[in-house]
């Protein structure tokens, strides 16, 4: 059995130091529930300092939800939206997430796959999750989504911010996220290959929304989703399998998260 670990505890002590955050009040979520900002809390007109101060904490929270703390990916999507003219609320909210980052700074990454798990078949395989929330940003209502991939074990590639396009229901938000999710899968099989790990089955992808994974297999009408490159590329993803001629499956166990899946083989 090998394992190899990924954390970025060093790095968080430094940037807690620099902010003066060291041996603050323990916060469990990178943000407050609920939390969301309005047109009324910028209304005041923001100061040089507080720009580069909300530069500087963007960039050093941005460096570990990249490398490491995919769990704070949400919370700087969301508060990087405002750096050009930044307010009190999300200065503090950002100033959260390197308090919660310093006591959760012994997370790590974890890769891990035993003899088993490889003369079984399921060491280095691609496994990944998608979802989107619908009209979450209360001033452009566009929606929010991400998707998280997986290999031996623990993740390798994340992402979450909001969309670049207001969807008109649920179905089409996930159905954009899912697009996006395939791209992503599409360059890790890519690379997997290239490191001599070739993806020999169909990635396995959980999505939540049923309606957007039959639009997905062209089971069901499209007519709501306006973007119709999107709707094509997709289904041009899920058709064209290459040495396998039945790729996308789906099935419904329950109606829980993550109990709606789709193959696709890519």
């Amino acid at each position: 059995m090998w394992s190899w670990s990924a954390t970025m505890g060093t790095y968080i002590d430094k940037i807690a130091k620099w902010f003066g955050l060291e041996d603050c009040r323990k916060v469990t979520t990178p943000m407050e529930p609920g939390f969301a900002v309005t047109a009324e809390d910028f209304v005041e007109e923001p100061t040089e300092s507080m720009v580069t101060e909300m530069r500087s904490l963007i960039g050093s929270i941005g460096y570990c939800a990249t490398a490491v703390q995919f769990d704070i990916s949400h919370a700087v999507s969301v508060l990087s939206r405002h750096l050009a003219r930044p307010c009190g609320k999300v200065i503090d909210a950002a100033k959260r997430i390197i308090k919660y980052l310093w006591w959760t700074r012994d997370f790590a990454i974890k890769w891990t796959a035993s003899a088993l798990e490889e003369e079984q078949g399921s060491a280095n395989v691609i496994i990944g999750a998608v979802d989107a929330s619908f009209a979450m940003d209360a001033m452009t209502r566009k929606s929010h989504g991400g998707f998280i991939n997986f290999v031996n074990n623990w993740a390798v590639s994340w992402k979450s911010g909001l969309q670049s396009i207001v969807t008109l229901s649920s179905c089409e938000a996930e159905y954009v996220a899912l697009c996006s999710e395939v791209c992503e899968v599409k360059y890790l099989r890519s690379l997997m290959r290239e490191l001599g790990h070739r993806q020999e089955d169909s990635t396995l992808i959980w999505e939540d929304n049923k309606a957007a994974i039959l639009i997905a297999e062209n089971e069901c009408s499209s007519d709501r989703l306006h973007d119709e490159t999107l709707l094509s590329w997709d289904r041009d993803c899920v058709r064209y399998t290459g040495a396998s001629n039945q790729v996308c499956k789906h099935g419904f166990q329950g109606g829980g998260l993550g109990d709606v899946y789709m193959y696709m083989n890519i």
